[in-house]
């Protein structure tokens, strides 16, 4: 592994393993969730500052600077807050982060008269709890370089600013660089552990929304993902079709053959279907029904697409036929309505002889 690929490893983990485009995916999913985790963080820590401006303007709690100033800085740490929550972009993301954080510092700090001079290395310490907390709820890795970016230029700056000794100054630097390092290693951690979970999820639903015998989608899985699929064809004015199937004479077959050869003709027109439907989905309603949902294809191209199949399944030394029914979405139909007109077709195909595929009304 070359030196540029392992220590991206040793920061991003599990995901600098992972494709380019699955890797974006999963960041973005990533994303999304810390987001919200660190919003729910910025809300709590403003609960807390709110809690102690008010005691200071109150003169319950003895302050260092002017009851103005917390509520000056409290003012600045709310609109971070607020601008977080409708940031959309790095830039402003980190300009509303920024703001909170100056706000959150003056008001908790509350620093006395000569702070920065007679303890620097506590003067830092809310860099060390920021690259400690706020590194591992960073799921770019642009934000992460950016963040740590100005963490050492707030310490560069305060070196130039505050005098104090050497050794003092490479200790705090030592400690920031410590304090960068574990947060990106519970960063990686975080990381990880989401990947786990999210293959986990993502496998658990992929086995409850699969017909284990097909391959192809089972009833749950027609349910959940053919509604949003007609809704995103249909929105775009695309044509979409449904075909409906119902294999020929299955009960004979698994009387005189048995259920294995039944199954093997199950398995075979799922293989078939999942080989030719690359955009649209397929399932198996049960026993010997499946549905195919078809965007892109109108009546006629669905037709031909149906023909196709018995085509195939009528090849080999185990022939099947099946009998079809083709419906066109309509402007305005949901899906049991289109699935209803598929159903009658089929039904109407049966009738004329089975072996066929009918146009529905």
């Amino acid at each position: 592994m070359k030196l540029g690929q392992r220590l991206l490893a040793m920061v991003e983990g599990e995901l600098a393993r992972l494709p380019r485009g699955e890797r974006t995916r999963l960041v973005a999913w990533q994303e999304m969730r810390t987001r919200v985790a660190l919003g729910d963080l910025m809300s709590l820590l403003a609960i807390i500052a709110s809690a102690k401006v008010a005691l200071v303007l109150t003169g319950l709690w003895p302050a260092g600077l002017p009851a103005w100033i917390h509520s000056l800085a409290l003012v600045v740490l709310l609109l971070g807050r607020f601008g977080y929550a409708r940031s959309r972009g790095l830039g402003s993301e980190g300009v509303a982060a920024t703001l909170f954080t100056l706000g959150l510092i003056t008001i908790l700090a509350d620093p006395p008269p000569h702070w920065w001079i007679e303890q620097p290395g506590l003067t830092l310490g809310w860099v060390w709890l920021l690259a400690a907390l706020v590194i591992p709820l960073l799921a770019r890795l642009a934000s992460v370089m950016v963040f740590c970016g100005l963490l050492l230029a707030a310490a560069a700056l305060f070196f130039a600013l505050v005098p104090s000794g050497g050794r003092e100054s490479l200790s705090i630097l030592l400690y920031l660089l410590v304090s960068i390092a574990g947060g990106l290693l519970l960063r990686k951690l975080r990381s990880d552990m989401s990947l786990v979970f999210r293959r986990s999820t993502e496998a658990v639903a992929q086995a409850a929304n699969t017909d284990a015998l097909t391959g192809v989608a089972n009833r749950r899985g027609w349910r959940e993902q053919a509604p949003p699929m007609l809704a995103q064809v249909a929105s775009s004015n695309r044509p979409i079709s449904l075909l409906f199937i119902d294999l020929d004479h299955f009960k004979r077959l698994n009387d005189l053959h048995g259920h294995a050869a039944g199954d093997d003709a199950l398995r075979r027109v799922g293989q078939l279907l999942a080989a030719r439907i690359d955009v649209g989905l397929a399932a198996r309603l049960g026993g010997e029904e499946f549905v195919c949902l078809l965007p892109g294809l109108d009546e006629n191209a669905a037709t031909l697409f149906a023909h196709s199949l018995r085509d195939a399944l009528a090849q080999g030394p185990d022939p099947l036929s099946f009998s079809g029914g083709v419906a066109q979405w309509r402007h305005g139909e949901d899906l049991t309505d289109l699935l209803g007109r598929g159903d009658a077709a089929m039904y109407r195909a049966k009738q004329a002889g089975r072996d066929r595929v009918m146009p529905a009304n």
